[in-house]
């Protein structure tokens, strides 16, 4: 499964759509379309996703160790570069 496709199921599963998506990111539906066709998403917008359905962006390790992501970890990208700004 690819990005955009975990990124619709997060949205199925936390039932919410791209339209309430894109206005928590203060941007245009047809934008995020874009975006999800794209699969051009970047660690920043994950964590905002995640952010978003009140879940959280991690890695886990094989000792079971969890390294959490949130936006603040990120610098602020260019508008060009990313959706969260």
């Amino acid at each position: 499964m690819g990005v955009s496709d975990n990124v619709k199921a997060i949205l199925s599963l936390a039932n919410t759509n791209v339209n309430e998506l894109a206005g928590y990111f203060n941007k245009n539906p047809q934008v995020m379309r874009n975006k999800l066709h794209l699969g051009s998403f970047s660690a920043r917008d994950l964590a905002l996703i995640a952010a978003f359905v009140g879940g959280e962006l991690s890695i886990k390790l094989p000792n079971g160790q969890k390294i959490l992501f949130q936006e603040s970890d990120f610098p602020k990208p260019s508008k060009a570069k990313s959706l969260a700004e």
